[in-house]
């Protein structure tokens, strides 16, 4: 939407928000190319969220190496 209007997506977010400044004539210009592309916000919302992320990453605890038994045995 910001590349096709011309401005940055900073404005493009203002301008579809209503928060902050933008002027009238692009606020127009942006909401018309957001009808055209049938924005829908709550469905990128509704996409972001059920996105599952997948690091590739397994986390594992290890006890110390040099004595991997001391803190059982001595009640540490």
């Amino acid at each position: 939407m910001a590349k096709a209007a011309g401005v940055g997506t900073g404005t493009v977010s203002r301008a579809l928000s209503g928060k902050g400044y933008v002027d009238s004539e692009k606020k127009k210009q942006i909401i018309k190319i957001a009808e055209q592309l049938e924005y829908d916000p709550s469905a990128l919302l509704k996409r972001k969220n059920n996105k599952k992320v997948k690091s590739g990453l397994i986390g594992v605890v290890l006890p110390n190496s040099s004595q991997p038994f001391s803190e059982v045995f001595c009640g540490m």
